[in-house]
């Protein structure tokens, strides 16, 4: 189920943007280097301990997940098949297990493990062959990543492997791209997973043999403001990084999809994480009557941001995006809304209430969209790989995934994909906006409903 805005709006800003930015060659650049300043918001999340604080979720409502309650969820769906005896399938998956920015990612090594065991113990393996998943550590280093990389490009029994690994993709991709393995995962680099960045007029393509399934960063900034509009707030303000040159550049895309939204915008400031305080910040927004405060910067500072101004006097509700928006922000006491590039956990959809029950038994962290992304990605596997012959090798998956033409996994993607041999995956531009009241998440558009963005018209 997915709803539409119109794009049109976008476009009053785009006089001033290009006075700014003359050249088409500096234009581009700085319009990707943006984009990509405000995924450092969206992809920084907490430390991998502190996702540990939000219990297993009871399954029984839309509104309870993130709660410290016990679960109450029920025995993982079965199908009675027999036990997988043909050849295994080996799945590689590249996640951010360690360092500064493994956040929600540092989950997705068990949990795609408890989808292994599922799937292998309840679902007869995929279509008789049992599935094996193979995870290495890229700790968040550019060298540890590609060394890893390699290794499982080296492994012809690996068949596909997954990525998630904010910091280190961009340094991976053109080695995986180039390796003749189908590649799945979820991640926020635009030259790697594709954008259709609207106030700039720039669609960027995936690279080949990446299949984009999850939000692309382009849809992720954009549905910080209508995720205000959507929780009724009037005026918008953004505090992002200080450290990154990049991020300042942020302000007209904020600037213009505040305006799409009907959003006053009071503009941008930057938050250091070395700041002792953000009173002065706080101070501003109250006097300016902001009511939705976007925290654009790490998930550290945002929290930090969110705790001074309340003891300013803040009123208002505050933003948080992407992998940003987790059971981390529950003990924050706040309002939160945004957008998520994983299906929403709390979901009362009875395929995300057997993931919650997988989660649930293997004892995984599950609230978070790194993990409902990856659920979503390797079921998109099996369902591909459905009709498996006796061996399965990296050219069957490539074609298997080719072949794939309008499949949503009943809502467990943001949106239809189809994918093309000989044509790159189009930018995902649908997420699902979330609201977070009385330390429950809530999804004010309707159960596993998306929120979609009118896509730049092709160039003729």
């Amino acid at each position: 189920m997915i709803s539409t805005i119109n794009g049109g709006g976008r476009w009053r800003q785009r006089g001033m943007v290009l006075q700014a930015i003359r050249s088409k060659r500096l234009w581009q650049g700085v319009a990707i280097g943006t984009v990509a300043a405000l995924a450092l918001g969206a992809c920084s999340s907490s430390s991998k301990s502190s996702g540990s604080s939000a219990s297993s979720s009871t399954a029984g409502s839309s509104s309870s997940a993130g709660s410290s309650s016990s679960s109450s969820a029920a025995t993982p769906a079965t199908t009675g098949a027999p036990a997988p005896t043909k050849s295994p399938i080996v799945i590689g998956v590249l996640a951010e297990q360690t360092g500064p920015q493994a956040g929600g990612q540092g989950y997705v090594a068990p949990a795609s493990k408890a989808w292994a065991d599922w799937v292998n113990t309840t679902q007869g393996g995929i279509n008789g062959h049992p599935v094996q998943v193979q995870v290495l550590d890229t700790a968040g280093d550019a060298a540890t990543a590609q060394a890893n990389a390699q290794k499982l490009i080296d492994d012809k029994t690996v068949v596909m492997i997954s990525l998630y690994s904010s910091a280190t993709e961009a340094a991976i991709s053109k080695l995986l791209s180039g390796s003749g393995v189908a590649i799945t995962g979820q991640g926020y680099d635009t030259g790697t997973w594709g954008a259709d960045i609207r106030a700039f007029k720039i669609i960027m393509p995936a690279l080949p043999n990446f299949f984009t399934t999850s939000s692309t960063v382009s849809a992720i900034v954009d549905v910080q403001a209508a995720s205000g509009k959507v929780a009724g707030k009037t005026k918008m303000a953004v505090a992002t990084c200080a450290e990154i040159a990049a991020c300042a550049q942020a302000d007209p895309l904020y600037k213009a999809s505040a305006a799409e939204n009907g959003l006053t915008y009071d503009g941008l400031s930057k938050v250091a994480v070395a700041a002792p305080n953000y009173t002065a910040e706080c101070v501003k927004a109250v006097a300016d009557g902001v009511d939705f405060y976007q925290q654009s910067a790490s998930a550290e500072v945002g929290l930090r941001v969110a705790k001074d101004c309340v003891a300013q006097g803040y009123k208002g509700w505050f933003g948080a995006s992407g992998a940003t928006a987790d059971a981390t922000l529950i003990p924050s006491g706040q309002n939160w809304a945004g957008g998520i590039n994983g299906f929403p956990w709390w979901s009362t959809n009875p395929a995300v209430a057997t993931f919650r029950s997988v989660m649930e038994a293997a004892k995984v962290t599950y609230q978070t969209p790194a993990v409902t992304g990856m659920w979503a990605n390797l079921e998109l596997f099996r369902k591909a790989l459905a009709n498996a012959g006796d061996t399965v090798g990296r050219t069957d998956v490539l074609t298997a995934f080719n072949s794939i033409s309008g499949e949503s996994l009943g809502g467990l993607l943001p949106q239809p994909v189809t994918f093309t041999a000989g044509k790159t995956a189009p930018p995902v531009e649908c997420a699902w906006i979330y609201e977070l009241q009385n330390g429950a998440f809530s999804s004010p558009e309707g159960d596993l409903k998306a929120h979609c963005f009118s896509a730049t018209p092709p160039k003729a």
